[in-house]
């Protein structure tokens, strides 16, 4: 029996520490906006709409187990690692539970996720928000 496993994480759309700025010192003094290598900052919309089975072919879509968002330590410590974390990483565990999702689910995961933001905070996890709170006082925030 030959057991094969291949865990897939990329910068374009897993990977939890881009967008928020360079974390190395530009030698050349030139000023970029200081834009990190793997930006832009994959928020929990970004991480939720992903099409985990994208780039494999149909014939492999049932040997798929699993999957992964990665978070780096480079800007990443104790201090800010549920902020970095929450809701994220929760919006990923649901696509990875639930199957893909198609952008039409955002409303429902909308206030799925800040339900459970606010569970996280109440037990003294610092997460971070999912929606402005002018939205939630209003009843949501829709784009037009």
């Amino acid at each position: 029996m030959c057991l094969n496993s291949v865990t897939q994480s990329n910068a374009t759309s897993k990977y939890l520490d881009c967008g928020h700025g360079a974390w190395l010192d530009n030698q050349s003094g030139a000023n970029s906006d200081y834009p990190d290598w793997c930006g832009p900052r994959k928020n929990w919309r970004r991480i939720y709409s992903l099409d985990l089975l994208a780039d494999v072919p149909e014939y492999l879509h049932h040997l798929v187990l699993g999957g992964e968002v990665s978070l780096w330590s480079e800007q990443t410590d104790e201090v800010n690692l549920d902020v970095m974390l929450w809701p994220r990483t929760a919006a990923a565990a649901e696509v990875l539970w639930s199957g893909t999702r198609d952008m039409s689910m955002q409303s429902e995961a909308s206030k799925r996720l800040a339900e459970m933001r606010d569970r996280l905070v109440a037990k003294g996890v610092r997460a971070e928000p999912v929606r402005m709170a002018w939205c939630e006082m209003e009843g949501g925030c829709v784009q037009p």
